[in-house]
């Protein structure tokens, strides 16, 4: 069983002089993913696994356009949650 939990407190995501407004801070999130897998016989293995566990999607990043485009923010986010399995065999 494999846990990976991840933090990251808020940020600055624009440089100004003073980063002192909240629009120019991106706020802290976390994230959880798990995974869970059994080694069989013959080299096979199986695993079964969930991303986002909580299905959160916090904005983890961000860009401020060129005044060209109109001064627009670009935003990133988490993926939504994902759940999935995989099979492998050593040869």
């Amino acid at each position: 069983l494999y846990a990976t939990p991840a933090y990251r407190s808020d940020t600055p995501w624009c440089i100004r002089a003073d980063n002192l407004a909240p629009y120019d801070r991106l706020r802290d999130w976390t994230n959880f993913n798990i995974s869970l897998r059994v080694d069989g016989p013959d080299d096979l293995s199986i695993e079964a696994y969930v991303k986002n566990v909580f299905n959160k999607a916090p904005i983890t990043d961000a860009f401020l356009n060129s005044d060209d485009s109109g001064l627009t923010t670009n935003v990133f986010t988490l993926d939504p949650r994902i759940i999935g399995f995989s099979i492998a065999k050593k040869f």
